[in-house]
C-alpha cells in the first residue's frame, strides 16, 4: 500500500477497474489521485491511516466484458464495512 502511495506522489495518474463477477460487466475509472494527509479528514474514516481522493477524467462501463462468472459465497471477513 505504501509503495502505491509513493507512486501516486510521483505520478498522480490512477486507474481503477471494478468487475461484477456475476454479470461479467466492468467499470473502468481513470483520473488524477491525491493523497490526503490531513488528520481531521482521517477522523471521518475510523481505522484509516491515509485517504486517496481521485478526480475522475473518464468512466467506462462495459457490459459482459468478462467471460468468467462467479458468485459470492460470503464476504471476506477482513473487508471493511461499506458506508454509504
Amino acid at each position: 500500500m505504501f509503495q502505491t502511495l509513493g507512486n501516486l506522489a510521483v505520478n498522480p495518474r490512477a486507474g481503477l477497474l471494478f468487475v461484477d463477477w456475476e454479470t461479467g460487466s466492468t467499470l473502468q475509472l481513470t483520473g488524477q489521485a491525491q493523497i490526503v494527509w490531513d488528520a481531521q479528514a482521517l477522523r471521518s474514516r475510523p481505522g484509516a491511516e491515509r485517504l486517496v481522493e481521485v478526480r475522475l477524467d473518464a468512466a467506462r462501463e462495459h457490459e459482459r466484458a468478462m467471460p468468467a462468472r462467479w458468485s459470492l459465497i460470503e464476504p471476506y471477513r477482513r473487508n471493511p464495512p461499506v458506508n454509504p
